[in-house]
């Protein structure tokens, strides 16, 4: 719930998501789909544009999977299982 609230607010405050222009629900999906792409192609501008001016700010800031398995204690989810070997005489 936490992770959706802010995307909710920003399209909302920022595009103007709170009321619909028409009724209908294929004119509504109309009009939210391409807010929808605007407010993800925004965040990925800003995204590159932080990327290009401080790549270490990323990449620092944002472990691995592995990384974040080792700190919780578990596996890799993303390693396969290692078979067992049988030994025949």
């Amino acid at each position: 719930r936490n992770a959706i609230d802010g995307t909710q607010s920003e399209s909302v405050r920022g595009y103007g998501l709170r009321q619909a222009r028409y009724r209908g629900l294929c004119k509504v999906r109309r009009q939210n789909y391409p807010i929808g792409a605007a407010c993800n192609l925004r965040r990925l501008v800003r995204r590159l544009a932080l990327e290009t001016a401080h790549p270490s700010l990323l990449t620092a800031a944002l472990p691995s999977a592995s990384a974040r398995c080792q700190q919780a204690g578990a596996e890799n989810p993303l390693k396969k299982p290692k078979q067992a070997t049988t030994l025949t005489p």
